[in-house]
């Protein structure tokens, strides 16, 4: 994660992560964030308190999943840059939203 897209992620931007991980000479590296949730009963605890919505995490994951494939192509020739996404858990409702994000963001 980064702090760009994870209220609790301490380091910096995406691209510093990815900076960081070229300059300690990695080949590959995985960018993940958190995958929206749907209900605000499932939002983290900083996520509330910043008055965030469950529509505010789907914008910020598309802007992470924009983010990450306009790394992969300014740095593609020096790291190898994976793009995943992290969940908690999966009911049936979840795993049909998790099956239209990968779709929608080829991870």
């Amino acid at each position: 994660h980064s702090a760009q897209f994870c209220k609790h992620a301490r380091n910096g931007s995406l691209e510093e992560v990815v900076q960081s991980a070229i300059e300690i000479g990695f080949s590959h590296f995985g960018l993940s964030e958190h995958v929206p949730r749907y209900s605000t009963s499932q939002l983290y605890p900083e996520e509330a308190e910043a008055g965030m919505s469950p529509d505010d995490l789907v914008q910020q994951f598309d802007a992470f999943a924009m983010e990450a494939r306009r790394l992969q192509k300014k740095y593609g020739d020096r790291i190898s840059l994976l793009v995943g996404a992290e969940t908690e858990y999966l009911d049936t409702e979840w795993s049909g939203m998790m099956e239209q994000l990968r779709s929608k963001y080829q991870l």
